[in-house]
């Protein structure tokens, strides 16, 4: 009896989880918003082109709070068959898993910000992309093979180069692989 519950548990875990912004980007985002905060104050009170600071600081604090609230606002909901999302500009929308019709992945590679995994779903109305800095990513990876493998999502919905990668995020390998460029 127990084994059986620990199957349900485990079962409905995998479909009930929560994909967001990281705490760590977040807390940098505050962070860089502070520091341009200090820098422009100390700027006015140590300068005579106080006007020229102020119209900056008209201009920079919309950037600032736009950076906190894309990281607060981004939140995607898996509860069953339901994929339920707030985007970065906090607009909701929900469709269910026979709706998605492409599950593609990206990679971008960049010498300033490293390399970049993205999931892809696209829906008849809609396009939800996840990059793998966001808590939970490996989870949907698992979430998606997982109902593919299950027929809940078509086919011809993923490619083999799409599964072959999504495998590797729902095992950590791109993280891994990261870390050994560094060491």
């Amino acid at each position: 009896m127990e084994l059986i519950r620990n199957e349900v548990m485990r079962y409905m875990e995998k479909d009930n989880f929560k994909v967001s912004s990281s705490k760590k980007e977040l807390l940098s985002s505050i962070g860089v918003v502070f520091v341009v905060g200090i820098l422009m104050a100390f700027a006015i009170t140590r300068t005579e082109y106080i006007a020229l600071y102020i119209v900056s600081i008209v201009f920079v604090i919309p950037i600032c709070v736009l950076m906190i609230l894309y990281d607060l606002l981004f939140k995607v909901n898996v509860s069953g068959k339901q994929i339920k999302v707030r985007s970065y500009w906090g607009r909701k929308y929900e469709f269910d898993l026979s709706d998605i019709n492409t599950v593609s992945c990206e990679r971008t590679d960049s010498l300033k910000s490293a390399t970049h995994f993205f999931i892809i779903l696209v829906t008849e109305t809609e396009k939800l992309k996840m990059s793998d800095s966001l808590t939970g990513f490996d989870q949907m990876a698992s979430y998606i093979l997982y109902k593919h493998d299950t027929g809940e999502i078509k086919q011809e919905a993923i490619s083999k180069t799409c599964r072959k990668m999504l495998n590797m995020y729902k095992n950590n390998e791109q993280r891994d692989k990261r870390k050994n460029k560094k060491d």
